[in-house]
């Protein structure tokens, strides 16, 4: 019995109709964690959230479930939040530029001193040094306090982050998954800064640090177009010594601060020539008013 190019066509789509009656399954399907409409929470996403934060898969299950639930519940308000046309509201818009500009203050402050990191070092050396000729003045006139800040560009962010903090998760991933001033905010984890000048920026927090408990945690306070909430971690009450065994970390922190400080201080004075060269400032006198 011959095989004609006819038949081999019609055994073929018969095969294809077979193939389409049997329910097919997404090839993608098992790398979605999540979905939520037309958005998906890939497994590859979340994995590389993880392994950027230093988590090892072993540890991770219940910090992918927070993200899961995180995610959803995001997506969800987002969605709502088209279907209330909270984009187009004048308020949102102002608040939108604000956040863009707090964001971008930030970033750019820290671009410009990633290009230079080794001038903010400072040696065992160095602060030794500067801790024998201070050493009178580094007794503790007023009490110092050693504290983890947060700030996020969203609330349910900072919430997220706040509740897993409460449930004990590392410090260090919480920062990494929410916070918009990372690095700033582990390192300000080391120091031991005045109680009176701790988190200066956000006067409520200030205020409220004084009257936290050791390991206590604040509300979320909204300042600036950003959310923050501080831990406590340790106080030095005024009156205490500041001996070697402290004060050199402290000193090393301080003073790498205070290079960078300068010379971000540097950096935006030349901004400044240069933009008052081409004549691009405009500066008016506001001692008659």
């Amino acid at each position: 019995m011959s095989f004609s190019l006819s038949h081999a066509i019609l055994v073929f789509s018969f095969f294809l109709f077979l193939m389409g009656c049997q329910p097919q399954r997404d090839l993608q399907d098992s790398s979605i964690l999540a979905k939520v409409g037309s958005k998906i929470l890939s497994e590859q996403e979340v994995m590389e959230r993880l392994q950027n934060n230093g988590n090892s898969v072993a540890d991770t299950s219940s910090i992918i479930e927070d993200i899961q639930a995180d995610w959803i519940r995001d997506q969800l308000l987002l969605q709502h939040a088209e279907e209330l046309r909270i984009s187009s509201l004048d308020l949102f818009k102002e608040e939108l530029d604000q956040i863009k500009n707090e964001l971008l203050l930030t970033f750019v402050a820290e671009e410009i001193l990633k290009r230079n990191p080794k001038q903010f070092d400072v040696s065992i050396e160095e602060a030794t040094e500067f801790y024998q000729q201070n050493r009178e003045s580094l007794s503790l006139q007023e009490s110092f306090v050693r504290i983890r800040p947060f700030t996020s560009t969203s609330r349910n962010d900072a919430e997220s982050a706040r509740g897993a903090l409460l449930r004990g998760d590392e410090w260090s991933d919480i920062v990494s998954r929410y916070s918009v001033r990372r690095e700033e905010q582990l390192e300000y984890e080391r120091l031991f800064v005045p109680a009176r000048q701790a988190l200066i920026d956000v006067p409520a927090l200030n205020r409220i640090i004084r009257n936290l408990g050791i390991s206590e945690v604040s509300q979320i306070v909204s300042y600036n177009g950003a959310f923050h909430f501080v831990q406590l971690l340790e106080i030095k009450p005024a009156g205490e010594t500041g001996d070697l065994d402290w004060a050199l970390d402290q000193i090393q922190s301080w003073l790498k601060e205070e290079k960078k400080r300068k010379y971000l201080n540097s950096y935006i004075r030349n901004l400044y020539l240069q933009a008052e060269s081409k004549k691009e400032i405009y500066i008016r006198d506001v001692s008659t008013l």
